[in-house]
């Protein structure tokens, strides 16, 4: 306890049993593993793969993302380790569905958080932006990008930081599914879609937050919603 391990290369790693280790795990070279769902060789000189076969298959260890792509060898994983985004950003691809119940902490800059599944889903719980931006983004150009669901709140704990859906997630959807606290810009690119609400009784912005829609904004909620001081095609 106390120490993980750090994958680099281009290579796939599967952890497929009950860990119960602790400490810090390192995954990627810093470049973006941005493969689709049917490749399970990275292009050279970005990050490989880690696959999950189990909830616990981490520990209680935290995860510093640098591009590596996390993948579920199975369906209905819910991964319970916190998360910190660094350069590279956080990748998800593969053929099944993962969610994970810890928080995602950005850090330095604006990092993307990346959804190449093409079908599949990736649920997030909380996300701290950190003064930083989140950009949600897929395949540019697919026809389909699996939809990537935050089913808490998205917050900042200092006084920047916005929430960008890309013209690269074209064709799915980011579902805020929680009371959302930041303030900064909602930025919806050409293509992407942010949808609040999944069908029940919350799913909302701050109402301080600016919305600039270039692209597609979906209510799904099933009550009466109140949103928003400043709905524009820029900020």
């Amino acid at each position: 306890n106390g120490y993980g391990f750090t994958k680099l290369g281009l290579g796939s790693l599967l952890l497929s049993g009950d860990s119960s280790f602790s400490g810090t795990n390192i995954f990627g070279n810093l470049a973006a593993n941005t493969a689709g769902p049917g490749s399970t060789t990275a292009t050279a000189g970005t990050s490989g793969f880690v696959v999950l076969g189990h909830n616990n298959a981490l520990g209680s260890s935290l995860i510093i993302e640098r591009g590596l792509q996390i993948r579920a060898s199975v369906p209905g994983l819910v991964i319970p380790n916190n998360v910190v985004i660094t350069n590279g950003g956080f990748r998800f691809g593969g053929t099944n569905s993962i969610a994970f119940s810890g928080t995602f902490t950005l850090i330095s800059a604006a990092r993307d958080i990346g959804n190449y599944s093409a079908d599949q889903t990736l649920t997030i719980n909380n996300i701290d932006l950190n003064g930083q931006s989140a950009t949600f983004v897929g395949t540019a150009g697919a026809a389909t990008n699996g939809p990537t669901i935050v089913r808490g709140c998205i917050s900042n704990s200092k006084a920047t930081g916005s929430v960008y859906a890309k013209t690269a997630f074209c064709n799915a959807r980011l579902i805020l599914a929680g009371a959302n606290t930041y303030t900064n810009n909602t930025v919806i690119e050409p293509q992407a879609a942010i949808q609040l609400g999944d069908g029940g009784a919350s799913g909302s912005l701050n109402p301080a937050s600016p919305i600039a829609n270039n692209g597609t904004l979906v209510f799904n909620r099933s009550d009466t919603l109140t949103q928003g001081v400043d709905f524009d095609d820029a900020v």
